[in-house]
């Protein structure tokens, strides 16, 4: 089995009310495990903006995560704003029917703004 020990997830409070999780690296089981309580912590926060920019992958580990994600802030009342979706995580929400559920964003100055 290979490790992409190049996934990387960063937390960081811009706000005393916005927080960016910043992702980098595939989003696959190994990344979705390491990324699960890190995004999930953050939405303790009302607004939570999760970069993708750097994410070039997303299999159905990854998208687990981040629906779960989303469901829980959807009963919290936290608002997820998605930042810099590239094509094929992009194309993952497509085919899972989510592009309506979602808050999409070109970058993250853009979603912090809301």
């Amino acid at each position: 089995m290979v490790v992409d020990k190049e996934f990387e997830v960063v937390v960081e409070a811009v706000e005393h009310d916005r927080v960016v999780v910043a992702v980098s690296g595939d989003l696959d089981l190994w990344g979705a495990t390491k990324l699960h309580r890190p995004l999930m912590d953050a939405l303790d926060t009302p607004v939570v903006v999760v970069d993708l920019s750097e994410c070039g992958f997303c299999d159905s580990s990854g998208l687990r995560t981040l629906v779960q994600a989303l469901a829980w802030a959807g009963q919290e009342g936290v608002s997820i704003r998605w930042a810099g979706v590239g094509t094929p995580v992009l194309r993952v929400f497509e085919m899972a029917g989510l592009l309506s559920e979602l808050s999409l964003y070109p970058d993250v100055p853009s979603a912090l703004k809301g």
